[in-house]
């Protein structure tokens, strides 16, 4: 199922975050599945105080930035939208060290 792979992905991606500084990135195909993510990100990484940001078109640029000024751990985020923050520099990807492409076959 769709949570049971998020959970395969999610939780190493949760421990090392515990342990190490940096963020991650999971990139997807869709609005629809990063939404899906984030709520299971939430629940995995509550215990361990990781925020994160849904960066994902049709929904406020201006609010996206404000979630990012708070410097998520992780970042959940479509393509579009992604080069959408950073062609504003809006983000920098420097410190991320974990990436995620889930369905990268979709986004090819």
């Amino acid at each position: 199922t769709g949570t049971g792979k998020t959970l395969a992905f999610g939780i190493p991606v949760v421990q090392r975050l515990d342990h190490l500084p940096g963020r991650a990135l999971v990139l997807l195909p869709t609005r629809e599945l990063a939404l899906q993510v984030e709520e299971t990100f939430l629940k995995i990484g509550q215990p361990f105080n990781l925020k994160t940001a849904v960066l994902i078109g049709g929904e406020s640029i201006f609010r996206q930035a404000q979630e990012l000024r708070r410097r998520p751990r992780i970042l959940i985020a479509t393509p579009g939208r992604l080069i959408d923050h950073l062609e504003e520099n809006r983000l920098r990807l420097d410190d991320v060290n974990i990436l995620v492409l889930d369905e990268a076959d979709r986004m090819l």
